[in-house]
Parts: structure tokens; C-alpha cells; sequence
């Protein structure tokens, strides 16, 4: 999977480092003050929702193709809800047949630089819903 970010990393201009380079590179790995909220048997809400903003953040770093297949309503609950506090809920699909993310690369890499792809499958959402509220 990393042969094809190789070959072009090191066709477009990477080069390795040496131990003199690597000793001036400095990087910082997750706090725990980030992780706490995964660690906490909070309200499943909370933590999904950390987890989305999180993600959210980290994927405006990239460009990927995503197609969503098979994706399956229940006909009786695939309706929209206006909430008295103005929120509204939306039921969401049942099922997802496969959601894929393909050709993942850097925002602005040139073509043919990529991760590869990741495909997620038979996602199931029964009785799942959205809730969307104004702050």
C-alpha cells in the first residue's frame, strides 16, 4: 500500500534524511488532554461528536473522491421532523452498502502522489437519526 507514496515521494523531490537532519526535527504526539474525551464513559453523543469534529479538522488537509453505494432507506421511516425547538431531525439511511474514499492525497499534491483507499462496508444505521440544532 505505501509502494506507490514511495515511488512518488521519492520521484517528486524527497530525499532521506541523515541522523544530522533527523536530530533537528521535532514533533508532538496527541495530549491527553485531547484523548480524555475517549476515555470517559460519557454519553456515546458526546464522544461521536468529538470524534466527527476531530476528523472533520484533520480531513480539510486532503482531497479524496468519496462514493457512497447501496444506500438503503426504510420507507416508513425515511422522513424529515421539525422540532418544537426548532431543530430538526432527519432519520438517516438504514444501510450503506459501501462508502469509499479513493485516490486519498494531500490538498494540492501533484497527481499521481496518493495514499490509495480506504472502503468501509455493509454500514449499518438502523434506527439512527441526525439531529441538526441552531446554536
Amino acid at each position: 500500500m505505501l509502494a506507490p507514496l514511495h515511488a512518488s515521494a521519492t520521484a517528486g523531490g524527497m530525499r532521506a534524511m541523515g541522523e544530522a537532519e533527523l536530530s533537528a526535527v521535532s514533533a508532538r504526539g496527541l495530549t491527553n488532554d485531547l484523548l480524555h474525551p475517549f476515555n470517559v464513559p460519557a454519553g456515546g453523543n458526546k464522544v461521536i461528536g468529538t470524534l466527527s469534529s476531530s476528523l472533520e479538522k484533520g480531513l480539510r488537509f486532503f482531497d479524496v473522491e468519496t462514493t457512497l453505494t447501496n444506500v438503503s432507506y426504510d420507507p416508513v421511516r425515511a422522513k424529515t421532523f421539525l422540532n418544537a425547538d426548532g431543530s430538526i431531525t432527519q432519520i438517516l439511511p438504514s444501510s450503506i452498502g459501501e462508502v469509499r474514499f479513493d485516490d486519498i492525497r494531500v490538498k494540492g499534491a501533484a497527481p499521481g502522489a496518493s495514499f490509495g483507499s480506504i472502503s468501509i462496508r455493509a454500514v449499518d444505521l438502523t434506527g439512527t437519526s441526525l439531529i441538526l440544532a441552531p446554536r
